[in-house]
């Protein structure tokens, strides 16, 4: 039934409205079945009867989406967007359109033009597919942007500028540099290694450490970055993950003499720890937010073990005869976590 109060005006535009929407439901039908000549027939036959409404507009642009014509998607939907302005449509509507036209951009690979016409559709109606989309398209315009800066030879370039500040002392110079390189070749382990130096004579142990993890997830063999994550926790006094890396430095290269002085230093330093009795508060906080650490220590029986050796000196001995326990021991007297000085 018409609506109560319905002015002559109101009763011309509902009727017209009516007779488009026939026209309309037919092009969906054509649309569906890809026959996209005859859909668009049918919505410009709802528009000739109804100009001022967009969806018909909007329908339109989804044919031209379809067929891949992206430019006269693009157009239909600003044109939906001018008229859902200028009729004071529903905003639903004006949001639809401009998500199109930001899905067309999309497809056009012009990020900017999307970014910005997903934004536009958000402001005028939040949907969280077209918040997806948005960030998708963030996303592929940061990746295309990364891929357009690669360039391997001028990120030797930046390294060989890195080294020179690193000669000179200038290690914020020297990271600038580094950071260029790897933006230009981001698959080129030493680089990372070689910022990873340069934040260590800055004091910047965590960043240090980071860049080793990456250049060792690039090439697991790399030496360097094996001892430089050794020398990072000999630094921090963790002694116990020092000795580990330093080790394992060893085990990859069996004549590296920086990893086997490494291991030297550091036993000699755990040694004066346990020698000199005292505890370091520091030292045993941070051993102790070590995963290793708390798995070891809550292992029921290293907890045996650790009480023998209070309370039953001959049963500790035994337990110093299986290998598995003495391994462990070893890492809590390295972590500073267990002391055999005196007190």
């Amino acid at each position: 039934p018409p609506p109560r109060n319905e002015t002559p005006e109101e009763k011309e535009l509902r009727e017209r409205e009516a007779k488009a929407n026939v026209e309309k439901d037919q092009g969906n039908a054509h649309y569906k079945a890809k026959e996209f000549e005859a859909a668009l027939k049918c919505y410009d036959a709802a528009i000739a009867i109804c100009p001022e409404l967009p969806t018909y507009l909007i329908n339109k642009a989804a044919v031209h989406f379809e067929t891949k014509d992206y430019q006269a998607c693009i157009a239909e939907c600003d044109k939906a967007v001018e008229l859902g302005r200028e009729h004071r449509c529903d905003t639903k509507l004006i949001a639809k359109a401009l998500a199109r036209k930001g899905a067309a951009y999309h497809k056009l690979a012009e990020y900017d033009n999307a970014i910005q016409a997903y934004k536009a559709s958000l402001m005028e109606n939040r949907v969280p597919d077209t918040l997806a989309k948005l960030h998708q398209v963030e996303k592929e315009k940061k990746q295309a942007t990364e891929a357009a800066y690669l360039n391997p030879e001028l990120a030797v370039e930046a390294k060989e500028r890195g080294n020179a500040f690193f000669k000179l002392d200038k290690y914020p110079e020297a990271i600038k540099e580094y950071d260029e390189a790897i933006k230009r070749n981001p698959s080129e382990h030493t680089y990372y290694s070689n910022r990873a130096a340069a934040y260590m004579k800055m004091g910047e142990n965590n960043l240090a450490l980071k860049d080793c993890d990456t250049c060792l997830q690039i090439c697991p063999t790399f030496v360097k970055a094996v001892t430089r994550k050794a020398q990072i926790y000999y630094f921090r006094k963790e002694y116990h993950k020092a000795l580990q890396y330093f080790e394992e430095a060893l085990k990859m290269d069996p004549s590296n003499e920086e990893a086997r002085n490494g291991v030297d230093r550091t036993l000699r330093q755990v040694n004066s720890c346990q020698q000199s009795g005292e505890m370091d508060e520091d030292r045993v906080r941070k051993a102790m937010s070590d995963p290793e650490i708390q798995s070891i220590m809550h292992d029921p029986v290293m907890q045996t073990v650790l009480r023998d050796f209070g309370e039953n000196p001959a049963a500790a001995q035994h337990h110093l005869k299986n290998p598995g326990v003495m391994e462990k021991l070893q890492k809590l007297i390295a972590a500073g976590v267990v002391s055999t000085g005196k007190r």
